[in-house]
């Protein structure tokens, strides 16, 4: 359903990641919609009512780093969520969607340490390295980081349009594949009434799937 690139480019982070917690928060667990896949007509333009991650989308993109096991929590939080339109006319998808993510991070001189194999203390202008890089080279567009108890605490998000070129597609049953350049993930969908729920494996994270609840217009 979407050509979800949010999550990918935070593993730029790595260069500069410290961070250990031991009061990790994240999405686990979240109350999506239990709407099974069903199939159904897809024509038409539909509008983004809903978005839900399922599975630890914080800890799948923690493992998903490779980082020492110092810096298992560096993302305490993170969130997705989108707004906009898709149409389905002529066996093609066409996207007008704003996508966000949101997360907060927690940078400590444990993981900092562990990452440049020598000893780090954080600094004021330690802090302000990390939450220049999150925007330079991280691929957050907003980021804002504070010193408390020897951790830098960041919160960062980013907006962006997804690709608005038509992605070709095919059914078969409940689910949506799709062809060409940049394709997103098969989808499995099912069109109950003015309803559409669309199931979509998060590209490049394992074990996290988005859950998107869209209405006919």
């Amino acid at each position: 359903m979407f050509r979800i690139h949010h999550v990918t480019y935070l593993f730029l982070l790595a260069p500069i990641l410290g961070c250990s917690s031991s009061n990790t928060t994240s999405n686990a667990g979240a109350s999506c919609s239990s709407t099974a896949p069903c199939g159904g007509t897809l024509e038409g333009t539909w509008r983004i009512n809903s978005v839900c991650v399922e599975g630890d989308l914080a800890s799948a993109m923690n493992a998903q780093m490779g980082l020492p096991a110092a810096c298992d929590n560096t993302f305490q939080s993170a969130t997705l969520s989108g707004a906009g339109t898709v149409t389905f006319a002529n066996s093609a998808e066409t996207d007008n969607l704003t996508q966000s993510i949101d997360a907060n991070l927690v940078f400590t001189a444990a993981c900092e340490s562990a990452v440049a194999k020598q000893t780090v203390t954080l600094t004021a202008s330690t802090r302000s390295t990390i939450q220049q890089t999150l925007t330079a080279s991280g691929g957050f567009t907003t980021a804002n980081c504070s010193l408390s108890n020897g951790s830098c605490m960041c919160t960062a998000s980013r907006e962006q349009q997804a690709p608005t070129a038509p992605q070709p597609y095919t059914v078969s049953g409940n689910t949506i594949t799709y062809s060409g350049t940049d394709a997103s993930s098969p989808t499995d969908y099912c069109v109950s009434g003015t309803l559409l729920t669309a199931r979509q494996p998060l590209s490049g994270i394992s074990g996290v799937t988005v859950v998107s609840v869209l209405q006919k217009q």
